[in-house]
């Protein structure tokens, strides 16, 4: 860890050390009771300092400075960051999970929807700031975490330390779930979708990501390793599911008329899933393409392998004896496919 963060273990502190972070208040943090706590309502001069959380504001600010250093209104920002961050940890002061004997699992999902909740309420407002994928809120929100938390009966089996990690992991799998969004629409965007169908195609091949985490035909894929196997099989299973719930993308929102030929939706499939699975920047899960090592670079073979075979797996269902039961039922756990082209 960087700054703030830095050594804050060591010492005579909460963890054994002198640290940043200093002693907490017994039980649930300065804003638990009634009435909001001492906070209250702001005043005219309102500044970071009155957080009130040891170690918050001067972790904030070294977050901050190296992006907002030349900037006009970066005491303002700094406030309301501030501020949307507290205001997000506020609400777990009362969660029910804090006073339950917990395991290291139960208390890291805590802190990782920490985490999130506190990176969410932030990014609403950052979203034009370039800076914003970057900047490494670890310190403060580990500081915050330690404040809100002290004294949590779930956190009874989890040694110190390691709640610095479960902040580490938290913003990593969100700045994760950014850029998988990003990589989303970016690939959208390349494959040549209708901006009257972007928003449509982006809602359904993130609900089809979603889905297929633990519904792709895993085992079924054959490949140089079962890594790789996984990972084939994610693909195919995303591109099913995604080609079955965005049929009207594919029908009127790609091709240069109204609807689009097979080959067209074959064309756009193949370009998008290139996309998505670039090894550059792949739009795929972590855990998988960690395992593999190294996600081939776009052009990659397979993807258009894959879009060939679930469209002829389509063209066998639609014209079998079961063509006009299609639109409802199953094919390979995926959703029905439409009968006709």
């Amino acid at each position: 860890m960087k700054g703030a963060c830095k050594g804050d273990w060591g010492g005579k502190g909460k963890w054994g050390g002198k640290g940043k972070w200093g002693v907490m208040v017994p039980g649930k943090g300065e804003w638990a009771g009634k009435g909001g706590g001492k906070w209250g309502a702001p005043a005219a001069e309102w500044t970071t300092a009155d957080y009130m959380v040891p170690g918050f504001a001067e972790a904030l600010a070294e977050s901050l400075a190296p992006h907002t250093g030349g900037e006009a209104d970066a005491a303002d920002l700094e406030q309301k960051v501030g501020a949307k961050f507290v205001k997000a940890a506020k609400k777990f002061n009362a969660d029910e999970r804090r006073d339950t004997h917990g395991t290291p699992c139960t208390a890291q999902a805590l802190v990782e929807e920490f985490v999130d909740a506190a990176m969410n309420a932030v990014a609403g407002a950052m979203y034009d700031r370039a800076w914003w994928t970057e900047a490494n809120f670890t310190g403060p929100l580990l500081a915050l975490a330690l404040f809100t938390f002290d004294g949590a009966k779930i956190f009874r089996r989890t040694v110190g330390p390691m709640i610095e990690k479960y902040v580490e992991l938290g913003i990593f799998r969100y700045r994760e779930e950014e850029r998988v969004a990003r990589v989303m629409s970016d690939a959208l965007d390349a494959a040549g979708v209708r901006d009257s169908h972007k928003k449509k195609g982006l809602k359904h091949l993130s609900t089809a990501y979603d889905e297929q985490h633990a519904k792709a035909p895993y085992g079924t894929v054959v490949a140089e390793t079962a890594e790789m196997g996984h990972l084939k099989a994610f693909l195919k299973g995303w591109m099913t599911d995604f080609i079955s719930r965005g049929w009207d993308v594919l029908e009127n929102g790609i091709g240069q008329g109204d609807g689009s030929s097979r080959d067209e939706k074959v064309l756009f499939v193949t370009v998008l899933f290139q996309g998505l699975s670039d090894g550059k920047d792949p739009g795929l899960p972590y855990d998988l393409t960690y395992a593999v090592g190294e996600v081939p670079a776009s052009p990659w073979s397979y993807v258009a392998e894959a879009a060939e075979t679930v469209f002829l797996e389509m063209d066998s269902q639609s014209t079998g004896p079961s063509a006009k039961k299609a639109k409802t039922v199953a094919f390979g756990g995926f959703g029905g496919f439409p009968p006709q082209w």
